[in-house]
């Protein structure tokens, strides 16, 4: 069995300076709690790679060798880590280990717990510490686990930020490799499919401070980053009106995945409930500005909200993606295949 009962998984592109305290907090994480820390640099900083690979610790992993793309660079840390538990950290966060837990992480491996989570605490420059994420998520079935998140979560999602038992994190990050744009706002999905998999514990002993510098400002400026997310990936800003239709088709593939280790039917009904859900909500803000969707989506849109089986509700969500970018639909369908080897459609 491994040595470390944590990782702390490191993407950083910030250069030397933007990102210092952040991998300093994480080393004395680690020398504090017996705990990994493995940094994946594609900053090509030579500043930032001269400094820390002079610094030689058994349990800091440092490789400025590392793939461009974001969504590969945060694979990579993941993959290189060796913990019990993995938790992804952002390289201008900061983590610090209180006091030793009161619990064992190897017995909470041992009883099935499948997250740990720190107290998180968003930090902005002009208020300081606004905000915490404190809570657990102990439900007993999939769709409890998520309706608990999404109700406590109340539009924070930093509960990403938390250790995961490091196969599945893994089998999720791979995943996530295959989704047909990798945009940033894949992060709720990706998160319900976390919470789907198992009980998560909070862990009072640990604490991270988000630095929560791009969701702030008016709710205008909060949208117009939102639809940034959706035009840094290649969409048009226009995408954040199909938000909801491709949170819901993204969440049901990622829950239902076939390594989930939740029993399969439990699963997939889980992931037919989220993309249910997802799916009300976008019909609701279709309803109030129909204005802003052209003839033909409003037309399928009409027949989505009419249709009751979950098979035809997939292929009509799908003939809105293809109006909103056409060659999305194949790689849909890929990323269907990957997570639930099957064909598209076809669930049982």
């Amino acid at each position: 069995m491994t040595s470390y009962p944590l990782s702390i998984c490191m993407p950083s592109n910030r250069t030397y300076h933007g990102s210092r305290a952040s991998i300093s907090s994480a080393i004395n994480f680690c020398d504090l709690s017996g705990s990994e820390l493995v940094v994946s640099d594609n900053s090509n900083d030579v500043q930032k790679s001269n400094f820390w690979d002079n610094i030689k610790l058994d349990f800091f992993n440092y490789n400025s060798n590392t793939p461009p793309e974001a969504h590969h660079n945060w694979y990579n840390a993941q993959n290189n880590s060796k913990g019990l538990y993995t938790c992804m950290l952002s390289d201008d966060d900061l983590i610090f280990n209180i006091e030793d837990p009161v619990v064992n992480y190897r017995d909470l491996y041992k009883n099935d717990i499948f997250g740990i989570k720190p107290i998180i605490k968003l930090w902005t420059n002009e208020s300081g510490t606004y905000r915490t994420n404190s809570f657990s998520i102990t439900d007993e079935t999939a769709m409890q686990r998520i309706c608990s998140y999404y109700k406590n979560a109340n539009g924070n999602n930093t509960t990403l930020f938390s250790f995961y038992r490091n196969n599945i994190h893994h089998d999720l990050m791979e995943l996530a490799l295959c989704h047909p744009t990798r945009g940033g706002y894949v992060d709720w999905a990706f998160v319900t499919a976390l919470v789907s998999s198992g009980k998560i514990l909070l862990d009072t002993s640990k604490l991270l401070l988000y630095k929560n510098t791009n969701w702030t400002g008016t709710q205008e400026d909060i949208d117009k980053k939102a639809e940034k997310l959706f035009k840094d990936c290649g969409l048009t800003e226009r995408a954040k009106l199909f938000e909801d239709l491709l949170g819901g088709i993204d969440s049901f593939i990622f829950v239902a995945r076939k390594t989930s280790p939740v029993n399969r039917l439990e699963i997939l009904d889980a992931g037919k409930n989220v993309y249910a859900h997802n799916i009300r909500n976008f019909c609701q803000k279709y309803n109030l500005k129909p204005s802003k969707f052209t003839e033909e989506e409003g037309r399928l849109i009409q027949k989505l909200k009419q249709t009751e089986k979950f098979e035809n509700c997939l292929d009509l969500s799908l003939k809105i993606i293809e109006l909103l970018r056409g060659d999305l639909v194949s790689k849909y369908i890929k990323f269907y295949e990957k997570s639930l080897e099957k064909d598209w459609c076809s669930v049982a």
